[in-house]
């Protein structure tokens, strides 16, 4: 399968294949969902001003882990095994 748009940019379909699509196909029996291959992965940059993280004890390896903790892909949705369908909160 692939993926293309005449409006959307390779990142934001890159973010669409992966997040996306695989939870539509998900849901048909029997079928393997490999990771997308090509495209470019959404990238965020961040100016950091030294002597203002200095002023309040900061580093930029904290600055870094404030994002990662908040960057976070959780699964949604339901998972149906056998006659039973789970929710997730």
């Amino acid at each position: 399968m692939s993926l293309s748009s005449d409006t959307l940019s390779e990142s934001e379909l890159y973010t669409y294949g992966i997040f996306s699509h695989p939870q539509q196909l998900a849901t048909i029996n029997g079928v393997t969902l490999p990771a997308p291959f090509g495209g470019k992965v959404r990238q965020v940059m961040v100016d950091l001003d030294p002597a203002r993280l200095q002023a309040k004890g900061l580093s930029a390896r904290d600055v870094n882990n404030a994002i990662n903790a908040q960057n976070l892909t959780l699964p949604s949705g339901t998972a149906k095994i056998g006659d039973t369908e789970y929710r997730s909160k």
